[in-house]
């Protein structure tokens, strides 16, 4: 049984968190989100031509896993 019943939420801390993946980011404006999700050329386009979003690809190679300084690719 749990030691602390008080407690909602319970940490293990020996268990460490990963940096998720990211494969493309949205720009919004200024706002940029990145995504972990790859998006096509057709879902590309449509969510430039409904939403005004555009959306940059980001290739494996480009990232850098320890700092994590996020390169775009050249097509837009």
């Amino acid at each position: 049984m749990n030691q602390n019943s008080n407690v909602l939420v319970n940490i293990d801390t020996k268990e460490k968190l990963k940096m998720p993946h990211y494969k493309s980011t949205m720009e919004i404006g200024n706002i940029k989100i990145n995504n972990i999700k790859h998006f096509n050329w057709f879902q590309k386009r449509m969510w430039n031509l409904c939403f005004g979003i555009k959306i940059l690809t980001l290739k494996e190679s480009e990232l850098n896993k320890y700092d994590r300084k996020i390169r775009r690719d050249n097509k837009r």
